[in-house]
């Protein structure tokens, strides 16, 4: 059934990237023959001129297909803001080559138990010729990306910096949850040029918390796409699994578990679509509705993965099945960017003011 929300292009850009990922993960070079990677990229930039809308429709693909891809972390939390923030010189330097697929961006925000990009612990300030910052940042997700991304904490405010790894004094490396590549950034009195810095310094702050959202919307519809494939793959083992001389789909009890993953998956995919109907509007989406579909989208798919693992019993820890990996992916995007829980309660705060 065709899904009245997506438009006649949505629609042939999702059945696209579905028979893309049916077999296998899509790769970089394969989504930038197709322009994906610059997709919500400005036409003048070397982009497609797509919207949120559009970029969570390939999140939601890549999901399907656990991929790890940093497509939101590229082509949207990094492109969006070199697009608010950037000068013509950055944008010029860097778009093109994005969606052109040549250039990938890697956010360093996690300072360890920090898990608040608004709030990073790691300082700079300024000097003679660039800015001296000094932290930790770990972990850092794909630290071989062509540019890093950094923030950091410059007076009252935040500024952000783009920077190539050579420049940067990586340290301990290691993979991720995921098998993704992490390491370690520390900065001791690191001294970056005026050309890394994204925009003014310590102005950085409410573009970052805009990008962020529009990244953690995108990344509910990364998660749903995974949540349905953890759906399929289960509907499918127990359909094939016999017990008692019957088909484990059979039993009532595990049609009803199923059914709670249905719902958990149904709670997700219509927040992310709210949001994503929003996004398209002249209002962009509010805040209530973006972080309510990042932290519908962390619960179901908790659930929905946890609930997938025990009912494939012991294999569904192994790697042989794409359930254990998929699971793996989930609890890696839990922190991807930044804890969705504390976010949520800031501005749960901020609307309503503590608790008396």
């Amino acid at each position: 059934m065709r899904p009245s929300w997506l438009t006649d292009e949505q629609l042939q850009l999702r059945d696209m990237l579905h028979r893309m990922m049916a077999d296998r993960p899509g790769t970089i070079e394969q989504l930038a023959e197709l322009g994906i990677m610059g997709a919500t990229i400005p036409d003048a930039d070397g982009g497609l001129g797509f919207g949120l809308a559009e970029a969570m429709i390939v999140a939601e693909a890549l999901g399907r297909g656990r991929s790890t891809i940093p497509f939101i972390e590229t082509s949207v939390l990094g492109a969006s803001l070199i697009v608010s923030l950037g000068s013509s010189a950055q944008r010029a330097a860097w778009l093109p080559r994005i969606a052109e697929g040549r250039l990938t961006i890697a956010p360093a925000f996690a300072e360890a138990m920090v898990l608040d990009p608004t709030a990073p612990r790691t300082t700079s300030f300024a000097e003679a010729d660039g800015y001296v910052l000094n932290g930790i940042k770990t972990p850092v997700r794909f630290p071989d990306s062509g540019l890093i991304l950094l923030n950091a904490r410059y007076g009252d405010g935040i500024s952000l910096h783009l920077v190539a790894p050579a420049a940067l004094p990586l340290g301990a490396r290691f993979s991720m949850i995921d098998d993704v590549p992490g390491a370690t950034i520390e900065l001791k009195a690191c001294r970056l040029g005026p050309e890394t810095l994204l925009g003014q310094p310590g102005k950085a702050g409410p573009a970052l918390r805009e990008a962020l959202e529009a990244a953690m919307v995108a990344q509910s519809a990364e998660q749903t796409g995974i949540m349905a494939h953890l759906i399929n793959a289960t509907i499918d083992h127990l359909k094939q699994r016999r017990q008692f001389g019957a088909a484990l789909s059979s039993f009532q009890v595990l049609q009803h578990r199923v059914a709670d993953m249905m719902l958990a998956y149904e709670k997700a995919e219509s927040m992310a679509t709210k949001a994503r109907l929003q996004s398209t509007g002249a209002g962009g989406i509010d805040r209530r509705t973006s972080l309510g579909a990042a932290a519908l989208a962390a619960q179901g798919a908790q659930f929905v993965g946890h609930q997938a693992i025990q009912l494939h019993g012991g294999m569904g820890v192994t790697e042989e099945l794409s359930v254990g990996p998929a699971v793996k992916r989930l609890y890696a995007l839990e922190t991807r960017f930044g804890s969705v829980d504390r976010m949520t309660a800031k501005f749960a705060t901020a609307t309503h003011g503590m608790v008396a």
